[in-house]
Parts: C-alpha cells; sequence; structure tokens
C-alpha cells in the first residue's frame, strides 16, 4: 500500500510523518513528534478542521509526551514541522496507481488554478483589454470602414456585375472565370478565402487570454468561431442601397441573380443578417469587440475548460457594453440587439457548412460516376 507523505519508509529518519515508533530527548522524556498518539492527533485535528485557541507563550511550546495537552496549537504545528501530511490524512494510505491518479489530479488542479490567475491578470485593466482587441482587429480585418468606403463608392459609380456559380451555392465564392471541374471550384474558393480566415485566426490569438487557454480549447474556439466572425466583418460589404454584395475580388453580385433555390435562402440569409448588423453603425472598434465576444464563447461543444472561458467572455462582453454604453446613450437595448445576433451568426456557418458538405459529396459522386463510365467503356472494349 502506498502512501501519499513523502517519508522515507526504507530507512525511518527522524520526524517522520508515519513513524509510529519512539525516540527520546535527552533528559529522557518521549519526544511527542514520534508518537503513534500524535498522529492520531494530527489526524481529528485535520479531518474535523478544528480551531485551536493561539499560543500564548509566542508558539515557543516544548512539545513532550507528559506535556502534549498544554497547548494544542503548537502541538499541532509540531505536527506539520516533522512532516505529518495533510494529503495523507484527507486520503488515507492507497494503492500506488490510485495515489499516481489522485497527484496527477491535484497538479492538474493547481495547474488550472495558475491558469486562471494568468488569464485574470490579462483582463484586469479593461482599457489595455479595449486597446488591444481593437487593435488586433484593425490590423486583421481588410473590410474596416476606411478600407472599404472606397470599394463600395466605385461599386455604386460603375459596378461590375459578375455570377456565383450556383453548383457551388454560396455567394461569397464570386468567380468570374469559367473553371472544368467542382474540385477546382472548390480549391478557388479555399484560395479566396485563405487570407480572410487567416486574419480572424491571427485576431482570436491577439485576444488577451487566448494564448492561456489549453490547445484543444484553442482549436475547439478557432473552429467553431472563424467563419462567424468572417460573416461580421463582411456584413459592411452587402450594400443595402443597391440590393447587391462587393466581392473579395471586388466586383459586384446581385441579390436577385441567383436562381438556384438552396444558395438563393443562404443569399437571403446573409443578406438579412448584414442589413441587421448595419443598422446599428457600429465603429470599427465596437464590431472588433463583438467578434471577440463571438469567439471567446463557453458554449462551444467539445470545450475541455469552459468556467475559464467563459470567465474571459464575460469580461469582453462587459467591455463591449462599456463601449457602446458610451458612444450610444440614445441606444440602451443596444448590447442585446448585438447579443441576439449570435444565433442568427451560429444558423448562418450551420447552413454554410452544410452547402460546403453537399457540394463535396456531389463531387466525389461524380467522380464515382466517372470511374464506372470508364470501367464499362473498358469492358465493351
Amino acid at each position: 500500500m502506498g502512501c501519499l507523505c513523502e517519508c522515507d519508509h526504507t530507512t525511518r529518519r527522524a520526524g517522520s510523518a508515519c513513524s509510529s515508533g519512539s525516540s527520546s530527548d535527552s533528559d529522557g522524556q518521549t519526544d511527542e513528534g514520534f508518537t503513534g498518539d500524535s498522529q492520531g492527533f494530527f489526524r481529528r485535528s485535520i479531518q474535523q478542521k478544528i480551531q485551536y485557541r493561539p499560543c500564548t507563550k509566542n508558539q515557543q511550546c516544548s512539545i513532550l509526551r507528559i506535556n502534549r495537552n498544554r497547548c494544542q496549537y503548537c502541538r499541532l504545528k509540531k505536527c506539520i514541522a516533522v512532516g505529518m501530511s495533510r494529503d495523507a490524512v484527507r486520503f488515507g494510505r492507497v494503492p500506488k496507481r490510485e495515489k499516481a491518479r489522485i497527484l496527477a489530479a491535484m497538479q492538474q488542479s493547481s495547474h488550472s488554478r495558475s491558469q486562471e490567475k494568468a488569464v485574470a491578470a490579462e483582463l484586469e485593466d479593461e482599457q489595455r483589454l479595449l486597446q488591444t482587441v481593437v487593435r488586433a482587429h484593425l490590423d486583421t480585418c481588410d473590410f474596416t470602414r476606411d478600407k472599404v468606403a472606397p470599394v463600395l463608392a466605385r461599386a455604386r459609380e460603375t459596378p461590375n456585375y459578375t455570377a456565383c456559380p450556383p453548383t457551388l451555392a454560396c455567394p461569397l465564392n464570386p468567380n468570374p472565370q469559367p473553371l472544368t471541374g467542382q474540385q477546382e471550384l472548390l480549391q478557388d474558393f479555399s484560395k479566396r478565402f485563405s487570407p480572410a480566415i487567416r486574419g480572424v485566426v491571427e485576431f482570436a490569438k491577439r485576444i488577451p487570454g487566448f494564448n492561456l487557454l489549453a490547445q484543444d480549447d484553442q482549436v475547439t474556439l478557432l473552429k467553431a468561431g472563424v467563419f462567424e466572425v468572417l460573416l461580421v466583418r463582411l456584413a459592411c460589404m452587402f450594400d443595402g442601397q443597391t440590393n447587391s454584395m462587393i466581392c473579395l475580388n471586388g466586383q459586384v453580385l446581385k441579390r436577385d441573380s441567383i436562381h438556384n433555390s438552396n444558395a438563393r435562402f443562404l443569399m437571403d440569409s446573409m443578406f438579412d443578417f448584414a442589413e441587421r448588423v448595419n443598422s446599428l453603425r457600429l465603429s470599427d472598434a465596437e464590431l472588433g469587440l463583438f467578434c471577440s465576444v463571438v469567439v471567446i464563447a463557453a458554449d462551444r461543444p467539445g470545450l475541455r475548460n469552459t468556467d475559464l472561458v467563459e470567465r474571459m467572455h464575460n469580461k469582453l462582453r462587459s467591455a463591449l457594453q462599456s463601449v457602446l454604453a458610451q458612444n450610444h446613450p440614445q441606444h440602451p437595448d443596444i448590447l442585446r440587439e448585438l447579443l441576439k445576433k449570435i444565433p442568427d451568426l451560429r444558423t448562418l456557418n450551420t447552413l454554410h457548412s452544410e452547402k460546403l458538405l453537399a457540394f463535396k459529396m456531389t463531387e466525389q459522386q461524380q467522380q464515382l460516376q466517372a470511374q464506372q463510365q470508364a470501367q464499362q467503356q473498358q469492358q465493351q472494349q
């Protein structure tokens, strides 16, 4: 059987917490530190959480067998001094495997507490938190107001209309040049979106506290939130005045140019979402803070440390609320209206994922059909 104290059980040392033997001091009195009675006293004190009366002799009492009950405060202090383990009292004598499991859990708990303290320190200064998140957004977003304004003006003055390939069913992937196959369309789609996605990932990594999260939790938050943040950033590219969308390549996609029913539903949903977000007339700083709230969400499936993510989310939401209250005093419900957009974002994310999955499945089916046709032709020959 194992023990959670750190004693040497092979060569018994003076002051061993597990020793039940006895020793004598120079004047022949039994030292309290070496008796089995001491261990019983220590165990009762810890398990019952007894608070003894403070010592009246400056905590300098000499604890011997004959006077051990005179000062319980110093008696408990000496038990701890000679190495008796609080953890051993708490768990008792346990098998080595169980001991290792308990110690690992304790170490993990200690690491979590250290992690929480580090994150709390990162988020403590709200003004610094605001500045860091806003700077991260401005540095990583290609769709800020000053960058988009000339593109919108040019699109309204001399629009260059294009059409979205119905097979992909994604209005954010205009493709003015004909491509030979769906696989090529998918590759083109990924190529167009890679810079924007990298920007969102970089933004998330610069949110105070994000890099202190466990690696698995970072990946979970990014996988769930990247496209949602991208939609928030792209909302300014939907022009309600012309009922069209300014594409990533600068071309203009008319809302009514999509005739495929599935693609049209996604397009209409995106337009409706963008219209509601744009109607709030948020600044780039406010959009950046909102994006941080979208990314740091404790209800994402698969998160391990939901409590820590929840604390981060609440700090970021509080910062967003402060900025909105300052900038929109005439609109006290603006935060509540903005937070209502998060379920819409998740619905759009799901719709988009379904369309991509359907597209990939169609590609696989076409490849399989092509292989079957080739085999049939070979058999006929």
